[in-house]
């Protein structure tokens, strides 16, 4: 029973999940454009801006400017990301 209490506990979690949102420069509105409930997105615009790649814990997704999402690879992870030319 003693040796359970010297024990190192071990934390399951991350952050709190996060959505993506963009800004209007000109205008200052801020538009929530993902329901992913991701935990450490990283976010690429794609090089014409119409799409960005987010990459996450369960996967890759490919959203347009509307904020509709499609899941396009399900194994996740954490990391950067690019979208080169």
């Amino acid at each position: 029973m003693l040796f359970g209490l010297l024990e190192t506990r071990v934390a399951h979690a991350h952050g709190n999940p996060s959505e993506i949102y963009v800004l209007d420069v000109a205008g200052g509105q801020l538009r929530r454009l993902t329901s992913v409930a991701e935990d450490e997105p990283a976010v690429a615009w794609s090089p014409d801006g119409s799409k960005m790649a987010v990459y996450a814990t369960r996967g890759l997704y490919l959203i347009d400017r509307q904020g509709r999402a499609t899941l396009a690879v399900d194994t996740g992870g954490y990391g950067g990301l690019d979208w080169a030319p």
